[in-house]
């Protein structure tokens, strides 16, 4: 596995950084500040983009009873929520939503 080279910055931890995240280094922080002047748009963006994954996560979890997430990314924890499978994690499913149904796979006599 490669070290990480905390001197040179990464689009993760920035966008970490644009979200309020912890896990970010001095390079992270210089990257993001003049990106997020230059374009006024990126950090809405970015946390619009985060709301709407909570949204989705949450819609999910809540309603369709889904109760496994999985985040594909580059495992920084992002933001407050620490990302899709975390909050899913914190989400009780109804009770309703997780009953399992099963078929028989013997046919049904003719009649």
């Amino acid at each position: 596995m490669a070290a990480v080279n905390s001197s040179v910055a990464h689009p993760a931890r920035v966008c970490n950084a644009w979200l309020g995240g912890r896990d970010t280094y001095t390079a992270d922080q210089e990257a993001a500040e003049p990106a997020a002047a230059t374009n006024l748009q990126i950090v809405p963006a970015v946390r619009a983009d985060r709301a709407f994954l909570g949204w989705a996560v949450r819609e999910l979890a809540g309603k369709a009873g889904i109760r496994r997430f999985l985040g594909i990314g580059t495992g920084i924890p992002t933001g407050a929520d620490g990302g899709a499978a975390p909050l899913g994690g914190r989400i009780r499913a109804p009770e309703s939503a997780t009953s399992t149904t099963t078929r028989s796979s013997s046919p049904t006599p003719a009649r």
